[in-house]
């Protein structure tokens, strides 16, 4: 990532010199080794590389999606600015589904059995619906984020996945345990803060540590993003059997299976908006997507904390 050198030129223009006759031509290489071609093109070219502004400007001009890919939205097949239609009619058609499975699962919620436990009201729910589709959300686009620093596709796939839902199941294994000496929903409340805070600390922190082992070796480089990665998996393994709990706890048994219907559907849902998201804004925004809809939990987790720390002291 740095401009080409005066000796580089000259190379490349070697290179070009042997190439076949039938090869289309280069017609532009720093430092004038190859003369002033003053084509439309390259004084286009030349202008926009001057200029930032002049860039965004012929980008806004463009009737189709013509800017630069980055690392963190390498989509360089993607020709419109909202992203590929296909997924959005992937993602009307999923949501659609998303919100029938909602509509059954809350209309056929039945009050708790338990006195105790009926504050919690809806929360399992509302739970398994932003838990399902913020993992998803989370999960596509930091596997997509962090496969540049792991090496190839296929490997990374296998060992991120590997580190994220073993990280997820150890939080689900200790949930119970913090369950048991903290109200389920102060673990839940608990966890969700740690899951939006991690989160921002890895989006943060993980270009700074990762470019430190880019040069190291494969074993250093997984090991960095297990370092990045395993405390985020640990919390997100925790609301979901959290809701569970709830639901036990409720006396609701019963109303378990809507809750993984709940966080399977929106799950789905959650994977295409993470790529249509990652399309047109960039895997960074995503991730802060998927945090969100965590996020948006912790005000009615904090309410029924409340509410239930009321009760026990009157």
């Amino acid at each position: 990532k740095k401009a080409f050198s005066t000796e580089e030129s000259v190379r490349w223009r070697d290179v070009c010199a042997r190439l076949r006759a039938d090869f289309p031509r280069v017609t532009y290489l720093p430092h004038g080794v190859l003369g002033e071609n003053q084509s439309p093109m390259n004084g286009f070219l030349h202008v926009i590389a001057q200029s930032p502004i002049a860039l965004q400007a012929a980008v806004d001009r463009h009737a189709v999606q013509i800017a630069p890919c980055t690392d963190d939205s390498p989509y360089f097949y993607n020709r419109f600015r909202s992203g590929p239609r296909e997924l959005h009619w992937l993602l009307v058609l999923v949501g659609l589904w998303c919100l029938v499975v909602a509509l059954v699962a809350l209309l056929r919620r039945r009050p708790a059995t338990h006195q105790q436990t009926t504050h919690a009201g809806a929360l399992p729910e509302w739970i398994a619906l932003c838990a399902g589709a913020g993992f998803m959300i989370v999960e596509v686009s930091l596997l997509q984020k962090l496969v540049l620093w792991v090496g190839t596709p296929t490997t990374s796939l296998a060992v991120l996945l590997a580190i994220l839902l073993t990280g997820a199941g150890v939080g689900s294994l200790i949930s119970g345990a913090l369950a048991s000496r903290i109200r389920p929903v102060g673990v839940l409340l608990i966890a969700l803060i740690a899951i939006v805070v991690l989160g921002v600390c890895l989006i943060v922190a993980s270009p700074h540590v990762l470019s430190l082992v880019a040069d190291g070796s494969d074993g250093s480089r997984l090991g960095a993003v297990a370092v990045l990665l395993l405390p985020l998996a640990v919390v997100l393994g925790i609301p979901f059997p959290v809701a569970l709990g709830i639901l036990a706890g409720a006396g609701r048994e019963r109303a378990i299976p809507r809750l993984y219907a709940l966080s399977c559907s929106f799950g789905v849902l959650g994977s295409v908006l993470a790529i249509l998201v990652s399309v047109v804004w960039g895997f960074t925004v995503a991730i802060l997507v998927g945090l969100a809809a965590y996020g948006v939990l912790i005000i009615p987790a904090a309410r029924v904390w409340w509410r239930a720390d009321q009760e026990q002291t009157t």
